[in-house]
């Protein structure tokens, strides 16, 4: 094993660095599930036209990579909470 030495100024440096790529890697969510236009189409049975509607409106959060549109899970999920209508009328009386 060999041994490195480094300045005091060289290590402060090295562990700002450090610091700034463990706050971007926390940002990051491994997690988080994307979708793109077709799975987005598919899973809540729409039109293309209806989800770029969306999209123009500003009804759905999305990214774009060039040409491709992206949706986390997440965001979907939010988008249908969001739009919960309320079922009116009795129970049992559908």
């Amino acid at each position: 094993m060999n041994l490195i030495a480094l300045s005091e100024e060289h290590f402060a440096e090295l562990k700002a660095q450090l610091a700034e790529i463990r706050s971007k890697l926390e940002r990051i969510n491994p997690s988080d599930s994307y979708w793109d236009n077709s799975d987005v189409i598919q899973k809540l049975k729409v039109s293309e036209r209806t989800l770029a509607t969306w999209r123009e409106k500003g009804m759905i959060r999305y990214s774009k990579v060039g040409n491709k549109v992206y949706y986390r899970e997440e965001d979907i999920i939010q988008f249908l909470e969001d739009n919960v209508e309320e079922v009116k009328g009795k129970r049992g009386n559908l």
